[in-house]
């Protein structure tokens, strides 16, 4: 008893060191926004005491935020100028209403014009809300029946959605600007599917079974894209502009291969082999870098 009591440090100590932590951060924080112009909303942001729920979701070119905070009435939805520092509530909605994956954050177009969430409604079904980042303005799609489960862009005026049913549905952009479901495809299968992402226009790829799975709009079922022959599928992502899939496989001695692979010509290439505990995402970044 003695000795783990020579290893721990005293209330006191413990006092010291987070009075210490606190000060460091407090001192960085107000160089931050005293060096940005924006010393005014320190007493704001050290008044408040608000929880961010989900993951922030930033555009592509990094200069916008969409992001979800606890409020007093439960949560809000926020777009976030990160140049000037301005934020404006799209949505909120009461505590009572937030249920587990009722409240959903959405990635942004490719053009980064708009920014989407989907927002719970009466009876298990969400809304899908497409904001325009320019104005602040919002247009709802058809009601999504159950909750949404994964989501991609397809082009800047179409996206698809699968549901906690499995059921996959295109929403388009029509001439008057309205969002109309374009089409519903066949439920897909009950297993696991992550990794949603279109290829194409009219074409989606997932993770499943350990495989990359695509399908064409314009077919009736989908095909095993790629799978690995000696090593685990652990994730991918698509760059458009070199048209390729990135892919991360575990090897049997826990190292890692990173690989790009390109769906029209079947092409494999191994780009490295490394040594990190875990490789949970990939993606391109401008100018072909990889971005773990």
């Amino acid at each position: 008893m003695n000795a783990q009591k020579s290893w721990e440090p005293s209330r006191g100590k413990n006092l010291v060191y987070a009075l210490c932590i606190i000060l460091l951060v407090l001192g960085w924080r107000l160089g931050v926004y005293a060096k940005a112009g924006h010393i005014h909303r320190i007493a704001r942001e050290l008044a408040s005491a608000v929880k961010i729920v989900n993951h922030p979701i930033p555009n592509h070119v990094g200069d916008q935020l969409l992001y979800a905070q606890s409020t007093e009435k439960g949560v809000g939805v926020y777009l976030m100028n990160l140049v000037t520092v301005r934020k404006q509530k799209l949505f909120e909605v009461a505590e009572s209403q937030v249920l587990s994956g009722s409240l959903s954050l959405l990635v942004w177009s490719p053009d980064d014009q708009f920014c989407a969430y989907a927002k719970p409604i009466k009876g298990s079904k969400q809304k899908i809300v497409l904001c325009n980042a320019r104005d602040g303005t919002t247009n709802a799609s058809p009601t999504a029946l159950g909750y949404v489960q994964e989501f991609c862009w397809l082009t800047p005026s179409s996206f698809a959605y699968r549901n906690n049913s499995n059921h996959l549905h295109v929403v388009s952009r029509v001439g008057n600007g309205r969002w109309v479901k374009s089409g519903a495809l066949t439920k897909l299968s009950r297993r696991a599917i992550t990794h949603f992402t279109a290829i194409s226009p009219t074409t989606l790829a997932w993770k499943q079974d350990g495989a990359i799975w695509k399908w064409s709009l314009l077919t009736n079922a989908p095909v095993k894209l790629w799978q690995p022959k000696t090593n685990d599928l652990v994730s991918f992502s698509y760059s458009p502009d070199n048209e390729k899939l990135i892919i991360s496989a575990r090897n049997k001695d826990n190292s890692y291969q990173i690989g790009s692979y390109h769906p029209a010509t079947g092409a494999f290439e191994v780009l490295n082999q490394i040594n990190l505990p875990e490789v949970e995402s990939l993606n391109w970044e401008p100018r072909k870098r990889i971005c773990f």
